[in-house]
């Protein structure tokens, strides 16, 4: 009996430490200027296409270059610094107060490619409606013509702003855009709210790339994130001078001595609304999880059944992971989520492991470096495509320093996969380091079950 309770007390000391540290990573994340994909504040409103069910973002490219193509369906939104291309955007405001007074919004873009030239993004405001699907260089919609092509005519067309910011050259990441004058003069005239055009000033040949409303991953469409004028706890406000910001991932740390948790859903004591498993091969079935290693070295080559996962920088040997999400109900709310990796072997540390998402479906039994499935192709070998292949940004990173347990923090991807299972491909696993450096992480068929790659999940 004594061991029985000592084994309670520190299970429910396991629990009050994970979600104390939820809290901290999720301030610090703040503090780098991420902001949670669904704030706890009522004040702090995100507008995001896909996002808590909402459907009022509307996006469209333009482009003299094929002056009557519509491209309200693209992935992408593109902007040039000749202004031969420039992208549209509106957010519906209507699930806003009517009243309310605006203390701060930002406009945040995701780049996808970045120009090989410095280019600034200019944001006009639309003066005249436009329709997603119909609008093209000459005309705002069906037989409404632009005043001049590219909505180039002021004050017909759009009105000069001075909200300007950079696009670094060769970056990817975060833009943010201040537009809270903009937000503001909408919700007082609502029926002024046409959006904005997003134009280029730069080189003519700097051209950049925007993730539009229609991007696979929900996470990284343009979101409209809107402070109300009410007190609104820090941790969870933007930056207000910046006018670019980049999501930097948190950096786990190793910690070897994170008790396992229980192999099934067990409410906790702590909180009957909170639900903590962990998902670990072998622990509900065999296919809970499913890993495999695409070598450079060996193109045709499937190696889903090796015991550990190798992985050497420049992309040469890479990893795919993906855990199988449907005992997570899906109108959970992910409160925390975690990936730990058994690190095996390490040669000429440290390597910085990054965790990113995937974007193409893959069969385990069948990718290899050239493709995902048999008869297909990755867009570049080696599943090397950025923004095709993968998201080049890495959901979480960890600096490699010696064997062990290793943590990363994938708790806004889990949470954009549980409410859009669809969009789960799972991972790619890459290092970066010296040249011959090597890392070797125990698979999902490691002998040692306990050693296996390990998703612990949260959510209430």
């Amino acid at each position: 009996m004594p061991q029985q309770r000592t084994a309670a007390i520190g299970y429910l000391l396991c629990i009050v430490l994970l979600i104390l540290t939820t809290g901290c990573r999720e301030a610090s994340s703040a503090a780098a200027g991420i902001l949670p994909a669904v704030p706890d504040d009522e004040h702090v409103r995100v507008l995001q296409r896909g996002c808590q069910g909402y459907a009022g973002a509307a996006d469209a490219s333009i482009t003299s270059r094929s002056p009557d193509a519509s491209g309200g369906q693209a992935e992408v939104l593109i902007v040039r610094g000749d202004r031969s291309s420039a992208a549209l955007l509106r957010f519906d405001l209507s699930c806003l107060p009517a009243a309310a007074t605006v203390a701060e919004a930002t406009l945040r873009l995701y780049t996808v490619r970045a120009p090989a030239e410095p280019l600034r993004i200019r944001v006009d405001r639309v003066l005249r409606p436009w329709r997603e699907s119909e609008v093209t260089w000459q005309q705002a919609a069906a037989g409404e013509l632009w005043g001049l092509p590219g909505a180039a005519h002021e004050g017909a067309d759009h009105a000069t702003s001075e909200v300007v910011a950079p696009v670094p050259p060769d970056g990817i990441g975060w833009v943010a855009l201040p537009v809270t004058a903009l937000v503001q003069a909408w919700l007082d005239d609502p029926a002024a709210n046409y959006g904005v055009i997003l134009y280029g000033d730069g080189d003519v040949g700097a051209e950049c790339a925007f993730a539009s409303a229609e991007w696979r991953q929900m996470t990284l469409r343009p979101s409209l994130v809107v402070h109300l004028a009410q007190p609104t706890p820090p941790a969870l406000r933007l930056p207000a001078t910046a006018d670019v910001a980049y999501v930097i991932a948190p950096t786990a740390t190793p910690s070897p001595t994170l008790s396992p948790l229980p192999p099934s859903p067990t409410p906790s004591a702590a909180s009957p609304a909170t639900v903590m498993f962990a998902l670990q091969q072998g622990t509900h079935g065999e296919a809970v999880a499913v890993d495999t290693v695409i070598n450079a070295w060996a193109p045709d080559a499937n190696l889903a059944s090796a015991p550990s996962l190798e992985l050497r920088p420049e992309g040469i040997k890479v990893a795919l992971l993906r855990f199988d999400l449907a005992l997570i109900p899906p109108d959970s709310r992910v409160a925390a989520a975690t990936l730990r990796l058994y690190v095996l072997a390490l040669e000429e540390p440290p390597l910085v492991l990054g965790a990113h998402g995937l974007l193409r479906p893959w069969d385990v039994r069948q990718a290899t470096w050239r493709g995902p499935l048999l008869g297909s192709e990755w867009a570049q070998p080696g599943c090397s495509g950025a923004g095709a292949d993968y998201v080049p940004l890495p959901a979480a990173s960890v600096t490699l320093a010696q064997p062990g347990w290793v943590e990363l923090d994938i708790t806004g991807l889990l949470a954009d996969w549980v409410a859009h299972p669809e969009l789960n491909q799972g991972l790619l696993l890459r290092v970066e380091g010296g040249v011959g450096a090597l890392c070797r992480i125990a698979s999902a068929n490691h002998e040692a079950a306990e050693l296996r790659p390990e998703l612990q999940v949260v959510y209430r």
